[in-house]
C-alpha cells in the first residue's frame, strides 16, 4: 500500500509517524483523488462509491462506506472490524480479485 485517501479531515492532535504522513492523503480533492489513482495503479480499491466511480478502471473495487450508487445495502451491521471484519473483508477481497 503506496497511498491512503482518508475523505475526512485530519482530526486535531493526531500524531501521524513521518512514514505515515507521506503515505495517508487527508481529505483529498477529486482531481487529487484522480491524480492518485492514475499514478499508483492499484489493483484493489476499497472506497465510497464516489471514488470506486473515479477508479472505474481498477480491476477490483470493494465498496466499504458510503455514498453507495450501485450495490443495495440493507444490512448496516456488516462487520468490517475485529476478527468477523478481517475474515468478511478477506472474503470480498478474494471474490472481487478473483473476478
Amino acid at each position: 500500500m503506496r497511498k491512503v485517501l482518508v475523505n475526512h479531515a485530519r482530526p486535531n492532535g493526531t500524531q501521524v509517524s513521518a512514514e505515515l504522513a507521506e503515505r495517508i492523503i487527508f481529505a483529498p480533492s477529486e482531481e487529487l483523488r484522480r491524480q492518485v489513482l492514475h499514478d499508483e495503479k492499484p489493483k484493489l480499491l476499497l472506497g465510497d462509491g464516489v471514488l470506486l466511480e473515479i477508479g472505474a478502471d481498477v480491476p477490483a473495487k470493494i465498496q466499504v462506506a458510503n455514498p453507495n450508487f450501485y450495490t443495495t445495502l440493507l444490512f448496516d451491521g456488516t462487520p468490517f472490524v475485529g476478527p468477523r471484519g478481517a475474515t468478511y473483508l478477506l472474503e470480498r477481497m478474494l471474490n472481487e480479485l478473483r473476478h
